[in-house]
């Protein structure tokens, strides 16, 4: 039944995949074996970020280094696969993949989870009400619209727990309707039922629950390259060393010789710099701005308590004297 008109957001939020990134604990099922994920951004389904294995004795088992989002990552009951389900993604990516201790042991791509081409598969991989709206395209405003779709009782549940544990096995309901079975065991899926409606209809799906320790992680600087320890701005700071000055941009491309480009960092609690990126052709310049970076000493106030290293970016617009 469609009533009325909803706008489908760039950035549509899932019940629960709201908050940003933060440190947790997670554990197998039958708690013998946990998985503790820092990250080092505060986006929730960045990478950046490491993810540990240990046993019920703290003994570190084996790691990966990226961040997990902790709602959708599952670890087997012998502690030697990680499942991470990716709800957000497009055609290029990989939205279901399989971890061991010799890394990736499985990707699926979209492709082989869903027909990309038809219905709500063209918009989303898993199941979710939103997207069984009919879409309308408004050139005016260049968004997608779709008619609100109002479900059912059962297709609320399937909402509700279109992810849940049974037993060793992890379920994932998909935009076809698809309940994916997913043995944590062997990390891989091992069975398929093709009408996960008549599945909720006749079976009561309990979603198992798992011990889960979350803890606050909060980044102070959301955009921005943290100042030296000795409190002058990393952009002024830069370019003294360089013998220019830096400017906000007012659209004057090339202001008298000058250049702008993107820098990424991580900085860690020695307030020394990882460089990720930095977007500037000019070698010269380039290796000059390294130079300053990895002899440069940040503050790292802006890096939460609980983790050791964060990242931090911005664009910086530098020209001649």
């Amino acid at each position: 039944m469609k009533t009325h008109i909803t706008i489908l957001l760039l950035f549509f939020s899932f019940k629960g995949f709201g908050q940003l990134s933060y440190e947790y604990k997670k554990f197998s099922r039958n708690q013998d074996f946990y998985i503790c994920s820092v990250p080092y951004s505060n986006q929730e389904y960045d990478t950046l970020g490491q993810t540990q294995v240990f046993d019920s004795r703290d003994k570190l088992i084996w790691k990966v280094n990226r961040y997990f989002a902790g709602e959708t990552v599952f670890l087997s009951d012998n502690g030697q696969k990680l499942v991470f389900i990716e709800p957000f993604s497009d055609r290029n990516n990989s939205p279901l993949r399989v971890y061991s201790q010799n890394g990736i042991l499985k990707a699926y791509r979209t492709e082989e989870l869903v027909g990309i081409s038809e219905g709500s598969c063209k918009y989303n991989w898993v199941y979710n009400t939103f997207y069984l709206g009919k879409p309308n395209y408004d050139s005016v405003v260049n968004i997608l619209i779709f008619d609100e779709y109002l479900p059912n009782k059962v297709e609320k549940r399937i909402e509700s727990d279109y992810i849940f544990l049974r037993g060793g096995e992890l379920n994932i309901v998909t935009c076809e309707n698809v309940l994916l079975v997913i043995n944590l065991g062997v990390g891989k899926i091992t069975n398929k039922i093709n009408d996960a409606y008549t599945y909720f209809t006749k079976t009561k799906v309990i979603n198992e629950k798992v011990k889960f320790e979350k803890y606050p992680t909060k980044f102070e600087l959301q955009y921005g390259i943290p100042e030296l320890r000795s409190g002058e701005p990393f952009e002024i700071a830069l370019a003294k060393y360089l013998d220019m000055k830096s400017y906000i941009p007012d659209g004057s491309p090339n202001r008298n010789g000058g250049f702008g480009f993107e820098v990424k960092l991580l900085i860690d609690k020695k307030g020394k710099a990882e460089i990720l990126k930095i977007d500037l052709e000019s070698e010269s310049n380039k290796n000059r701005i390294i130079d300053f970076i990895v002899s440069a000493d940040f503050t790292t106030k802006y890096i939460p308590t609980n983790i050791h290293k964060a990242y931090f970016n911005d664009k910086i617009f530098l020209m001649k004297k």
